[in-house]
């Protein structure tokens, strides 16, 4: 199994083979060492149809460093990979399966953290327009930081 994501302004390639690593334009990637939400920049997903989704940011917002939009998710998901951001959270659970495939591997290839947002295991793809929500950091600590503050707000929601 293998893996590309590409960034079509920025030329920077990540690039994965299962069980052997991931690299960023020919190097080794590796996620930044980040484990605490006040250190860590985190790329988001704001495409909201729904209050709803937009409360579930709301406490996580305030507690990181400094929130980023590419613009493409999987980009922003890879970039977890090479410690160009520290995390990538989207909540909205309609991420379809060519937004995180490839960049699945690429993370996790690299030795990051990847989830959904209640920190189970992504779904098995049964079709391309099933909807998936999507927590990646760079260090298990981060990644149970993040999960604590969705699952807070699920809980107080």
């Amino acid at each position: 199994m293998a893996a590309l994501v590409g960034g079509i302004f920025s030329g920077t390639i990540y690039e994965a083979e299962k069980g052997t690593g991931a690299w960023r334009n020919g190097q080794p990637a590796r996620p930044s060492e980040t484990t605490t939400l006040g250190d860590a920049v985190v790329t988001l997903d704001f495409n909201f149809k729904g209050d709803a989704e937009v409360s579930r940011l709301f406490p996580l917002l305030g507690r990181i460093k400094d929130a980023r939009r590419f613009g493409t998710a999987a980009f922003e998901f890879a970039a977890v990979a090479s410690g160009g951001v520290d995390a990538y959270v989207d909540v909205r659970d309609s991420l379809s399966p060519e937004n995180y495939m490839a960049a699945y591997l690429i993370v996790t290839e690299a030795g990051g953290v990847v989830s959904d947002r209640f920190g189970e295991p992504l779904l098995p793809i049964r079709s391309m327009t099933q909807g998936q929500s999507i927590v990646a950091a760079a260090t298990p600590a981060l990644h149970a930081a993040i999960l604590e503050v969705l699952g807070r707000t699920e809980a107080e929601g």
